[in-house]
Order: structure tokens, then C-alpha cells, then sequence
């Protein structure tokens, strides 16, 4: 890839870890980003030596004479401290956008010794969003596409609900608890330089995570408990996921039009997540 190439795809990464959103919380400087490595091929196992790398400083941004060299398809690029200062705008997308908390739908449910429903849900706990492991920049000349490869995780997914149980003759109410832990998510964003846009190639699990279920208030009979429990528990487990990947789309998509919309600022906002939003789920 060529020096101005090479140029372009760091000043994508500058555009996507400053987008601007008005806001409450207000999203990171340009001026904090942190260098780029670039990582000449495999990390190394035990006993080898380590691989080279290449740290292209903010302050070489304009010096393509430090860049001319460097082929990205001989390294592997990780954009660890870019994809940091991204997430920091998606949290802030994800607060001032109300979604943390977010309201949870009301089940009515058989629960096989009675009926029971379950009301006010929230979800907690989208805003602790973080990278787990290194985020990878490939290139594939072929398709003149280069992308961002991450896992996404959460550090505390929580959520709660009002419940009414009509069990025999009894009329119960409490509140249902439960939380999601270990919850992963496979991110891929992309750039395309033959159309000069961003897009997001692919949001889906890569770790469901475990489910706990549990319920306050008056003490219940451990039948009446573990009815509830057992039936609950994997609707809810569903239910959380679907809620978490849709509500992790949205500021996601968010970024990459503020992204597009920097680069080509006459066409309109809407028009990028329709057409550059490829779902593989």
C-alpha cells in the first residue's frame, strides 16, 4: 500500500476515534490519540523472539517519508489505543442516546403451576462496553478493503423486573433479578477505497455468556421458586441478547455515519447505514 494510502486509513482511524456527537458526556480529543503499532507478522510464541514494531506517532501524520515503506499486508496492525478512544464515543452514544438503562418488554407466562407476568424491565450495563483482546487492522488488496477485527465485551450486564404470580389460591409479588456475565461480541467495521466509505461488516456473539435468575421479597416456597426460575431463565437469557446486539448496533452505525458523513458531507446521513450495513448473522 502506498504512502498517501497509508494516510488515508490513519486519518480514518483520527476521524472515527474523534467523532463529535452533542452531548452530556463529551467524547475524546484528537489531541489524546495514541500511536498506532504496527506488528510485523504473528505475535510470537514462547521461546521466540518477539516480532518489530512500527509506532507511527500523531506527530509523523504528515511526514509520508516515514510511511513510504511500510506495506500493510506484511503486518499485522493493532489498533488497540484507536479502538479505546472509539469505544469512549460509543459510550457516550449509549448514555446520551438513553440506553443504558434500557427498557426491557413485559412477558406474560405459564409457569406450569400457575400463571405469572413480569413488568418495568431494565437492562443495565451497556455502557460498560470494552475491547477484550487486541483490535486488528487487515488489509485485503484484492477487494481494496481494510477492516477492523475486535471482540467487544460488557462488565457488568444486569436486569430486573416487577413480578405477579397467581399460584393455587396465592397472589405473589416481588421483584425478579438476574445478571448476563461473560457476554462477547465479534465486531468487524470496514473501509472500502474504491467507494470512500465505512461500513460495518458484521456485529454478532461470540460468547453468549451465562444467565442468573433470581427473585426478592416475600419468601417463597422453593417450588413455587425454581418454577419460576427454570421458566424465566432462558426466555430472559434470549431475550437480553437480542436487546444488547440491537442496542450495540445503533451507536455503532452511529459512528460510522459521522465517519462518512465527514467524507463526503454533501450526501445525506441516512443513506450510509442502509447501503454499508452488512449483517451476517
Amino acid at each position: 500500500m502506498s504512502g498517501a494510502l497509508t494516510m488515508r486509513v490513519l486519518l480514518l482511524l483520527v476521524c472515527l476515534a474523534s467523532c463529535e456527537e452533542p452531548a452530556k458526556k463529551q467524547p475524546v480529543a484528537l489531541k489524546e490519540l495514541i500511536p498506532i503499532s504496527f506488528v510485523s507478522g504473528n505475535p510470537a510464541s514462547k521461546g521466540e523472539t518477539a516480532p518489530k514494531t512500527l509506532v507511527v506517532s500523531e506527530t509523523k501524520l504528515n511526514d509520508l517519508s516515514a510511511l513510504k515503506n511500510v506495506n500493510l499486508e506484511d503486518f499485522e496492525i493493532i489498533v488497540n489505543d484507536y479502538v479505546d478512544k472509539l469505544l469512549e464515543n460509543v459510550q457516550c452514544l449509549i448514555t446520551n442516546n438513553n440506553l443504558d438503562p434500557t427498557p426491557m418488554p413485559s412477558q406474560d407466562l405459564d409457569i406450569t403451576i400457575g400463571q405469572a407476568n413480569i413488568t418495568e424491565g431494565q437492562l443495565k450495563g451497556m455502557s460498560t462496553i470494552k475491547r477484550h483482546g487486541n483490535a486488528v487492522l487487515v488489509y485485503d488488496s484484492q477487494s481494496k478493503q481494510l477492516r477492523v477485527d475486535l471482540i467487544l465485551g460488557f462488565q457488568d450486564i444486569k436486569f430486573v423486573f416487577d413480578y405477579f404470580m397467581e399460584v393455587v389460591v396465592q397472589k405473589l409479588t416481588g421483584q425478579l433479578h438476574g445478571s448476563v456475565d461473560q457476554i462477547n461480541m465479534h465486531v468487524k467495521l470496514g473501509f472500502d477505497f474504491a467507494k470512500g466509505l465505512t461500513f460495518v461488516d458484521h456485529i454478532n456473539y461470540k460468547n453468549k455468556g451465562k444467565i442468573r435468575v433470581w427473585l426478592t421479597g416475600k419468601k417463597l416456597a422453593d417450588w413455587i421458586s425454581n418454577a419460576m426460575t427454570s421458566t424465566v431463565t432462558g426466555l430472559l437469557h434470549n431475550l437480553v441478547l437480542d436487546i444488547v446486539r440491537d442496542s450495540l448496533r445503533r451507536p455503532v452505525s452511529s459512528v460510522v455515519d459521522a465517519v462518512n458523513q465527514v467524507l463526503h458531507p454533501k450526501c445525506q446521513q441516512a443513506l450510509f447505514s442502509q447501503v454499508y450495513f452488512i449483517s451476517k448473522d
